[in-house]
């Protein structure tokens, strides 16, 4: 249910509150469990082997929240072209479907894990979750020794005690006349927040700002002008810094600025006969910014070391657009 309140010309409040329910997907529960052994050290250990199963879980229970949001929306009667909107969300989770680990390669060294992973495991609880999978997949480099084996990590989907999500979106636009066309400027901002706790006596821990998992904060800002058939837009992205959580010690992750442009032009004025042709020039990552690195991702894919959750390699990317409108 919503709210929505007008006290004066230009300025709203609102407020919305909520609650559901998903059953799990049938990919979460019918997912083939898989079997990966890895070197201990790679998983945050330290000597010896690690296994690590993955995959569905038949025993998932449904997902329930409760939601609430609280917000603003500003618009002065005396400046129109001014857009000001600020809303705070916060989500309640009971139940939520999780991988317990986000982040494998640090999974050993984080104590909210605990309840997921059996030390020291039997032949036969190895036994037991090898052959619950197609086949065991070595990447340790060594041949599979059951007497190696100083840990088993149950990392299949299961349903997390609890889960907070709380944040805040804000938006600004304003638009500005000029002798020469019209200018808009605009900026987005997102603060966000995850608390979760794996299992009932287990402690909670922040999630944000980790590795492979959504930032802290994100920006987004930029102009547009328009001039006849002709517009253009520069927009600056920034993803804040996060912590590498895949490495022990847990080091920090580098902040990501990066700039994207596009041109479009409007060809209606010159061809009459195909009113809605248009082309754009866009350019995404366009001074090529590296992803950070970040050496948590590598431990566990070899050769990637950034996080692919909130960053791209693939650098400056060019595409041409002709459009033709009907």
């Amino acid at each position: 249910m919503g709210l929505r309140y007008q006290p004066a010309p230009g300025l709203a409040l609102r407020a919305t509150w909520g609650t559901s329910f998903k059953a799990p997907q049938f990919s979460q529960e019918a997912q083939p469990v898989g079997a990966y052994l890895y070197q201990a050290a790679t998983l945050g250990g330290s000597s010896g082997q690690a296994l690590l199963a993955y995959g569905g879980n038949t025993q998932l229970k449904p997902e329930r929240s409760t939601s609430w949001t609280a917000g603003v929306d500003w618009s002065p009667p005396q400046l129109r072209s001014l857009v000001v909107s600020l809303t705070y969300f916060n989500i309640d989770y009971t139940n939520r479907i999780i991988l317990p680990f986000t982040t494998p390669a640090g999974a050993l060294s984080n104590p909210a894990n605990t309840p997921f992973i059996v030390v020291d495991p039997t032949t036969a609880q190895q036994a037991a979750a090898i052959a619950a999978a197609p086949t065991l997949i070595n990447a340790s480099g060594q041949p599979y020794d059951p007497a190696n084996v100083v840990a088993l990590l149950e990392g299949r989907y299961i349903n997390a005690s609890l889960q907070k999500i709380d944040g805040v979106d804000l938006s600004i636009k304003q638009g500005f006349t000029l002798p020469l066309g019209h200018l808009d400027a605009f900026a987005a901002a997102s603060w966000l927040h995850i608390e979760q706790q794996l299992a009932a006596g287990a402690p909670s821990q922040t999630v944000t700002g980790t590795l492979f998992n959504p930032p802290t904060a994100r920006v987004r800002s930029g102009l547009t002008w328009v001039f006849g058939g002709f517009s253009s837009t520069g927009v600056l992205n920034w993803v804040s810094g996060e912590t590498d959580n895949g490495v022990t010690p847990n080091v920090p992750i580098s902040a990501w600025t990066t700039m994207d442009f596009t041109v479009t032009y409007k060809f209606g004025r010159l061809t009459p006969q195909l009113p809605g042709l248009e082309s754009t020039l866009a350019i995404t990552n366009a001074f090529d910014r590296a992803p950070p690195y970040a050496r948590g991702a590598g431990a566990q894919y070899a050769g990637y070391d950034f996080d692919s959750t909130n960053a791209s390699a693939i650098g400056r990317f060019i595409s041409l657009t002709l459009r033709q409108r009907f």
